[in-house]
């Protein structure tokens, strides 16, 4: 359980010594524990449906360690980028870089090219892996962009002229004297560099280091010990973090090469026994409207995790209704620090959880001065193992951390009594009615406890007249065959808010809302669609 020191205004999560050295490298670790079962299975290809037990796991990266450093010359600290799609191949060959010690880049698949050309024009690898849908933006971005042609190789490519990523698991005749190396000092050395998502920048490379990727051993959930599954490519947090955790822990991993897709949920949860899901908000309202989620079988989840965003309880109620055997899990972090909040430990109504293991917060107000119970300002977070700061960006380092250490989330909330987290919005979504402060998402919640609704993204309008004044304006997707009018929709809102929160600024109904690579709402696309709808110019 966590505690509340009033002193301080510091909560603090549980204390507890890391499960594994903290000295040691993360790619050592993960090698010691496939070799301990290696007839377990570890990893299932949802899409094709083969197995992969620990031993074979092992064996391909090992093959792959030997074959980049005997017949390409990687080294340890040499740059590399892995803009893959999830496959058989591509976690074997993350566990190769790990133990090798180069410092590389989980670069999303979604990037467009302005983003790619960024990002290699940033990190100038030695070595690119990829896929065959994304080469040519990925050959064309390094070749205008990369001062010394990288050697790229292709996954699971049937394509003529490219250097085949396979040849790397060819028999080398030494695999069984291979032994991880100690890489030297883990509190300062590279694990894995995670890209942000860029939704409201250039996206930035988020170091952490081998020491920090260690302690997730103590935070990650340990829900169960059956198949675990999500969506989440290798670039997300959740979907590296989930490849560590499954090898430490034991639990096989199930994965597709597809996006988020309904059917596709659907098929594996009809051929697997899955015990434990991650999605996003998003993603599981998508599920539950579903027309074959009436008919599907959810018995074996155990636990379906929530993340990424906040989600309502009318939400986690509805799916909690759809798993007998299960509950819902809210999980709240962030790529810099992991898991920050969670409520393993039991829900509470309108609480997105409690302080996380080796997690110290606290709430400050926009003066930095420290807040205490029911207070609400700005979530900061401390942890024992920083991460190492952004790749060749000092300017994004600036204002981040402050001189004591507390990294800003930039997310706004209070904690109550018992010393749960009450989540608003992130200060910049935040939106306010004649000097009365709004949480966009307070609102949305009421609009999607409409019957006929299925998503709500509240934005402001400028209100004439004032200075700094919104008027809120939902833009709202209906189910299928739905008959609510978009006045019908503003009435039933406005008559379960109180005044300052009434939705002044209309009701509009669209097909879908825009999502990011990560599956959350881009709230400024809303209110720039918002903003073209009604005339009113960015800026005004």
């Amino acid at each position: 359980m966590s505690r509340y020191d009033p002193v301080e205004r510091i909560w603090y999560g549980p204390i507890q010594p890391p499960l594994f050295n903290p000295q040691i490298s993360i790619g050592q670790i993960m090698f010691s524990m496939l070799e301990r079962t290696p007839e377990r299975v570890t990893q299932i290809d949802g899409d094709t449906g083969r197995e992969m037990t620990c031993e074979e796991f092992r064996l391909r990266a090992i093959r792959i360690v030997q074959n980049l450093q005997a017949n390409y010359g990687l080294k340890k600290g040499e740059m590399v980028v892995v803009a893959c799609r999830n496959c058989e191949n591509v976690f074997p060959l993350v566990l190769a870089l790990l133990a090798i010690g180069a410092q590389f880049v989980l670069m999303p698949i979604y990037f467009v090219l302005n983003e790619v050309k960024h990002s290699v024009r940033k990190y100038q690898p030695k070595y690119v892996f990829c896929d065959d849908a994304n080469y040519g933006d990925l050959s064309k971005a390094c070749k205008d962009d990369v001062i010394e042609d990288p050697t790229i190789f292709v996954l699971e490519s049937g394509r003529d002229g490219v250097l085949k990523f396979e040849t790397l698991l060819e028999e080398t005749g030494k695999e069984h004297i291979f032994s991880a190396p100690y890489l030297g000092d883990a509190r300062s050395t590279v694990a894995v560099i995670l890209s942000t998502s860029g939704t409201t920048s250039m996206p930035k490379g988020v170091r952490l280091s081998h020491a920090q990727v260690v302690t997730w051993s103590n935070a990650y959930l340990k829900v169960n010990r059956g198949i675990v599954f999500n969506f989440s490519p290798l670039s997300w947090g959740t979907g590296f973090g989930n490849l560590y955790h499954s090898i430490t822990n034991g639990t096989p991993r199930l994965f597709t090469r597809s996006a988020f897709d309904e059917d596709k949920f659907f098929d594996l949860l009809a051929k697997y026994p899955i015990r434990s899901v991650a999605l996003q908000p998003s993603y599981s309202k998508s599920i539950l409207c579903h027309a074959r989620c009436a008919s599907a079988d959810f018995f074996s989840i155990q636990t379906w995790i929530v993340f990424g965003s906040i989600s309502s309880d009318a939400l986690r109620d509805k799916i909690e209704t759809m798993i007998p055997n299960g509950r819902t899990l809210n999980v709240y972090g962030l790529s810099e620090c992991g898991i920050i909040l969670h409520d393993a430990t039991g829900r509470k109504p309108g609480a997105s959880g409690q302080v996380a293991q080796q997690v110290q917060v606290r709430i400050v107000d926009e003066r930095g001065h420290p807040l205490g119970v029911g207070e609400h300002g700005e979530l900061q977070v401390k942890k024992g193992e920083p991460f190492l700061g952004y790749f060749d960006e000092p300017e994004a380092m600036i204002g981040l951390i402050t001189d004591e250490g507390w990294l800003r989330t930039g997310d706004c909330g209070y904690f109550d009594e018992m010393h749960y987290f009450h989540m608003s919005e992130r200060k910049k979504d935040l939106l306010c009615y004649r000097n009365q402060l709004i949480i966009p998402g307070s609102v949305e919640c009421v609009i999607e406890g409409i019957e006929g609704v299925m998503y709500a993204c509240v934005v402001g309008v400028p209100e004439e007249g004032w200075e700094a004044s919104d008027l809120l304006t939902a833009v709202v997707v209906k189910h299928k065959h739905c008959q609510l009018t978009e006045e019908q929709v503003m009435m039933m809102t406005n008559e379960r808010v109180p005044d300052y929160k009434q939705l002044r600024g209309g009701v509009i109904f669209r097909d879908g809302l825009p999502l990011g690579g990560t599956g959350k709402v881009l709230r400024d696309k809303v209110r720039d669609y918002v903003y073209q709808i009604k005339g009113i110019k960015t800026g005004f």
